[in-house]
């Protein structure tokens, strides 16, 4: 790309524990009014022409303390609900007056800013994973499988057969149908044998995790 500078003016803002902002400088308006601005994650050297790899940024807009202006700034958000959100995430501008390309890019961890920036909840797992091992592992499990669910769109469990007809008279065999298995558990067997396989799977997990607690003070102790 021709007239391709680097510069490094990003940075981040802390939104959640699964959700960051990446930031830019900021603007006065006579700036930003020659500016575009856009972005892209881990692009290859070869795609950095290739304008259908980056996406538009927008702004917003604070009031500057010193001089009372307004000040605008390029954001986009990073999401780490499926824990995809690591990566190199590259910033480019294109000032339309001196018709220059400029970019700069930031690598972001989500471990290293939950560390300095986490809820309280990610430091208090994090503090006892660092003395106790993996006997935190569970309650690390369901932090990590509770984020997982809140974004999980319940749909109930079905499927539909379509018709069936035979290949050379086109006549229909079975008419289509819509099958959930949530009407299986109207029935009052099934949802009794539902229930016990239930409580079986709990009672294993409890027991598992008993053992491995013991076997893990037990280890302690013998040493």
């Amino acid at each position: 790309m021709e007239n391709l500078t680097q510069h490094h003016f990003c940075g981040y803002e802390y939104v959640s524990d699964s959700e960051i902002y990446i930031t830019t400088q900021k603007f006065f308006l006579h700036e930003l009014i020659d500016l575009q601005c856009y972005y892209a994650k881990d692009i290859e050297e070869k795609d950095i022409d290739d304008m259908s790899k980056w996406t538009k940024v927008d702004t917003r807009i604070f009031k500057d303390e010193l001089t009372g202006e307004d000040t605008y700034q390029f954001y986009f958000s990073v999401k780490n609900d499926e824990f995809d959100g690591d990566g190199t995430y590259y910033v480019k501008f294109y000032n339309v007056f001196l018709d220059k390309w400029t970019i700069s890019s930031i690598k972001i961890n989500f471990n290293d800013i939950l560390a300095i920036d986490g809820s309280w909840l990610f430091k208090y797992v994090k503090f006892f994973r660092e003395r106790f091992g993996f006997l935190v592992y569970p309650f690390d499990l369901a932090i990590n499988v509770l984020n997982r669910v809140k974004n999980i769109k319940f749909d109930e469990p079905c499927f539909d057969i379509p018709d069936l007809k035979e290949p050379f008279t086109n006549q229909k065999l079975i008419s289509a149908t819509h099958f959930s298995f949530n009407d299986l558990l109207e029935n009052e067997v099934f949802n009794n044998i539902h229930n016990i396989y239930l409580i079986v799977v709990d009672v294993i997990i409890v027991f598992a995790l008993v053992n491995l607690l013991k076997n893990k003070i037990m280890g302690v102790v013998e040493k």
